[in-house]
């Protein structure tokens, strides 16, 4: 495991020496039933997006059915840094809770590539029979036994689509181009089957990235795209959907087994309540006007059947790739 970034270390710093005050921080104040537990939880997603809103209908629950026992203290916005040291931090016990992409597990567990794999899951309904099914439990567990970190919901962030600077109707109009993604090997392993060029960028970097022309496009999907204005620097929208952009739920181990028996249980169900019940909603609500938001700013690009069907040919060999890496009861799990 690599070490816990210098960023993260002196923002958690700050956060205990915050708490230490009174401020914002992982404490607990009181004892016996009259304990309270804060909880620091982070994201680098606005507020405004589905996940985010979920989480503070999370913190809303953990209030309400504790009875003030449990209080959230959300950060969003990269307040106490990217997901690599989001996920890093919870994993270490120096923050209690995120949202992070899924692909940020696979260092500890190679298997979580598996979500990652293109064209996996074609629809909605594909993804939440897998989420809720053996292939969500298979993760969750190979986490639990790699890392300090539980998984506690699976979150739908759209499919994945790209905003470019010029029109991409064919495989052979992508190769031209230089695409941001989210730092893992599996998004550069599916742009070199492509041959195209994937650059990674951080999540917070990469409207500037657009801006100043470092990168010609961005990956990600429409509730990413709309809530960092990448349709203001950007002027085509070529929708591939050759992944789901998977997020999930962490906390750590440590943090939730310390817990007393009945808040355990409390949170347990209130992160399925909010995240797997209502964050759908929310996606199912707002993605149309996510939609209507980015395309204020750029063209949509349709791709003709054909065009798609050469995305997902020749997005195959990733797949081949990742054979030796990935569990083969994952891929007897899809069907692969």
């Amino acid at each position: 495991m690599k070490k816990i970034s210098m960023i993260v270390l002196c923002l958690m710093l700050c956060i205990s020496l915050l708490a230490a005050c009174g401020g914002n921080g992982s404490t607990t104040t009181g004892s016996g039933a009259d304990q309270i537990w804060t909880i620091v939880h982070a994201t680098d997603e606005t507020r405004y997006s589905p996940n985010s809103r979920a989480t503070l209908y999370f913190g809303q629950l953990l209030y309400e059915r504790s009875g003030g026992r449990l209080i959230l203290d959300a950060f969003f916005d990269a307040a106490l840094g990217n997901e690599r040291e989001i996920t890093e931090a919870v994993d270490a016990g120096l923050m209690d809770m995120g949202v992070v992409t899924s692909g940020f597990l696979a260092p500890f567990s190679s298997d979580w590539y598996v979500l990652d794999l293109p064209y996996v899951f074609l629809t909605r309904e594909d993804m939440y029979r897998a989420y809720d099914g053996a292939l969500g439990a298979y993760l969750k567990d190979s986490i639990r036994a790699a890392s300090n970190i539980e998984v506690l919901a699976f979150l739908d962030g759209g499919f994945r689509a790209l905003l470019t600077s010029a029109p991409v109707a064919t495989l052979e109009d992508l190769r031209r181009l230089r695409i941001r993604v989210v730092p893992n090997e599996m998004n550069l392993a599916l742009y070199n089957a492509w041959g195209s060029a994937a650059v990674p960028v951080p999540f917070g970097e990469t409207y500037m990235a657009l801006q100043l022309g470092t990168v010609d496009g961005a990956d990600t999907s429409v509730f990413f795209h709309r809530d960092a204005l990448f349709y203001e620097v950007t002027e085509y929208m070529t929708q591939t959907n050759h992944a789901a952009f998977n997020l999930c739920v962490i906390i750590n181990q440590d943090f939730l087994n310390n817990l007393p028996a009945d808040l355990q249980e409390i949170l347990l169900q209130a992160a399925h309540d909010a995240y797997n019940v209502q964050q759908r909603i929310y996606v199912s609500s707002l993605e149309g006007d996510a939609f209507a938001e980015v395309f204020t700013g750029v063209t949509d690009v349709p791709l003709t059947n054909a065009a798609k069907q050469d995305f997902i040919d020749a997005s195959r060999p990733v797949l081949d790739i990742y054979r030796d890496q990935i569990s083969p009861a994952l891929f007897e799990i899809l069907g692969l």
